[in-house]
């Protein structure tokens, strides 16, 4: 019986006399060497707090321990903090926030936007407009609807445009780190929000209480793109 390995590509290069094999994902051949629309690297995972090991190195993920209450003053979404540098070849860089959404006051008006910042620490000026989001359900004049949920907040980021453009996400490189956050704000004080909390969870797996679910967190995802 012959065994047939396929290999879809095999990159060399040559110093003096030696010459060293591998393949666009071994950092040891030619790690900048995709093609377009190859995914480069990628890494998603619950925001507790774990490391992740990809081609340009290890991220901690931010790791969230409790619900967050949105108010009328413009904060951090809590798991969206994310400092990140994309390995060579990277044409474009992937970023999302995936998070449980509860109403607990009338429509639960919220809106959401995305920032970024070249220096480890966000400025509110350099804010990413078309991620811009608002989420809201029907107006009842109760004091909530119980809506539960899922929101995505998501971007994708061009890392060698001919113009660098801030409001649209697009640099002419990114070859340093970059901080990602998402911050969001009430519409008002009687349109109140709650993040990363499931507003009822009735009838659990067997073994559980309805209690261990009333929190879950968040889910960071980042793919870099040649």
């Amino acid at each position: 019986m012959t065994s047939i390995l396929k290999v879809d590509r095999i990159e060399a290069r040559q110093s003096g006399g030696n010459v060293t094999f591998g393949s666009p994902i071994n950092p040891d051949g030619f790690s900048s060497n995709y093609r377009p629309g190859e995914v480069i690297e990628e890494f998603t995972g619950i925001c507790d707090g774990q490391s992740i090991t990809v081609t340009s190195g290890t991220y901690t993920l931010p790791n969230v321990t409790t619900a967050l209450n949105l108010t009328t003053t413009r904060q951090d979404l809590t798991g969206s903090v994310f400092s990140y540098t994309p390995p060579a070849g990277t044409s474009r860089v992937y970023y999302s926030l995936e998070f449980a959404w509860d109403n607990q006051e009338r429509s639960g008006i919220s809106n959401y936007v995305i920032h970024h910042s070249n220096d480890g620490f966000v400025s509110d000026d350099n804010v990413v407009i078309d991620s811009g989001r608002n989420v809201s359900v029907n107006y009842i004049s109760g004091i909530s609807s119980h809506a539960g949920l899922p929101i995505k907040i998501q971007h994708t980021f061009v890392c060698n445009a001919s113009t660098e453009v801030l409001t649209e996400g697009k640099f002419t490189s990114w070859t340093s780190p970059k901080t990602i956050k998402i911050t969001a704000v009430e519409h008002g004080s009687t349109y109140e929000a709650t993040l990363h909390q499931l507003p009822y969870f009735n009838s659990p797996p067997a073994g559980y209480v309805t209690a261990d679910f009333s929190f879950v967190r968040p889910t960071l995802t980042i793919k870099a793109i040649a």
